[in-house]
């Protein structure tokens, strides 16, 4: 944290605390005006890193092909690779059905990671995207108590061609996230993305 102000007093140098958890410096203009910068540094010795768990649910429906396609799996990859090795991630591919590409929340840098994303090059854009299964089966992926935070990334367009998400039904879907504490943000991409539906989806 950085404080920056004017003070009235006389006033230059360097002040900084024992401990090194902040420093004051001081600088007196020509004209007589002092100015200072006080900065705070927090003493994070014995904090261990939160672990997040996060479902990614990655579209995989006609409309997410070639140009679409390319980027959707790239932002997939450049996202994992930002991710901590204590963070858990659980793949799941959605269209018609959300089809699991790991059985279980797996390492970023795993093996079973690795061989998730080879069956995810390898499955073919067909179908539509049912949003309501897809919803429903990140929600369902938390079915035991964290120990950290919990996310749900989605990566498509946001149709949901194959079944209309009645207003009852997402607001029962968004109940359940509420309930678990689920925060949902998405990428929208492809020919005909519904970024209305997904920021209401994220602002709920």
């Amino acid at each position: 944290v950085l404080v920056v102000g004017l003070i009235s007093f006389p006033s230059k140098g360097i002040a900084e605390s024992p401990s090194g958890t902040s420093r004051l410096d001081t600088y007196t203009s020509a004209d007589g005006e002092t100015y200072f910068a006080l900065s705070l540094k927090p003493n994070a010795s014995g904090i261990s890193p939160v672990n997040t768990e996060i479902v990614v649910l990655f579209d995989t429906s006609a409309s997410q092909f070639g140009e679409y396609r390319t980027a959707g799996l790239a932002s997939l990859r450049k996202f994992l690779k930002q991710l901590e090795d204590n963070d858990r991630i659980k793949l799941i591919a959605v269209d018609l059905d959300a089809t699991p590409l790991t059985t279980s929340f797996v390492s970023p840098s795993s093996t079973a990671l690795d061989e998730a994303l080879e069956k995810l090059d390898r499955r073919v854009p067909l179908g539509s995207t049912d949003m309501e299964k897809a919803i429903e089966s990140a929600a369902n992926s938390f079915s035991k108590p964290g120990t950290g935070q919990r996310a749900v990334i989605y990566i498509g367009d946001g149709q949901s061609a194959a079944k209309m998400v009645s207003e009852e039904k997402f607001r029962s879907l968004v109940g359940k996230c509420v309930e678990k504490r689920l925060p949902i943000n998405s990428y929208a991409i492809g020919p005909g993305a519904d970024p209305f539906f997904l920021a209401t989806l994220a602002n709920q």
